[in-house]
């Protein structure tokens, strides 16, 4: 005979061995998820001096100034705007553009095979320059 919808077990006719496989496979499935998709989620914001919140406000960004671009080659050499250079070199340039531009905020693209030396190296230029911000743009492996 059948047993009614309302039944409730009694203690002899519960399971107690409840199998956790299932458990464990989603777990594992939502780790793998997570180590995939951790190397494309970079993000990077770098303020290198503290600047006053009253200078900010009257900033409006020119689309129209000179792109300022330090690309950081695998080797550990540099190219600005193109170009190759020298941390010397670009100090002398940083100081020319600076005087032209207040509000000067390169963009750094560092290979990430590269040595962490060569960024903190040239974030020192920047900063001896007086530059106040740069953009890290990190691309997804």
């Amino acid at each position: 005979m059948r047993k009614p919808s309302w039944h409730v077990p009694r203690n002899d006719e519960v399971d107690i061995n409840a199998s956790l496989t299932p458990l464990i496979d989603v777990i594992f499935v939502i780790l793998i998820v997570f180590i995939i998709c951790a190397p494309i989620l970079k993000v990077d914001n770098v303020t290198l001096v503290k600047s006053s919140k009253k200078n900010n406000a009257n900033y409006v960004q020119d689309e129209s100034v000179d792109k300022f671009e330090i690309h950081v080659l695998k080797n550990n050499s540099l190219l600005l705007n193109g170009k190759k250079t020298t941390l010397e070199e670009l100090k002398k340039i940083l100081a020319s553009k600076k005087n032209q531009n207040q509000h000067l905020t390169p963009k750094i693209f560092h290979d990430q095979y590269a040595f962490f030396k060569t960024y903190q190296q040239l974030k020192e230029v920047l900063e001896s320059s007086g530059i106040k911000s740069m953009d890290l743009v990190l691309e997804p492996s």
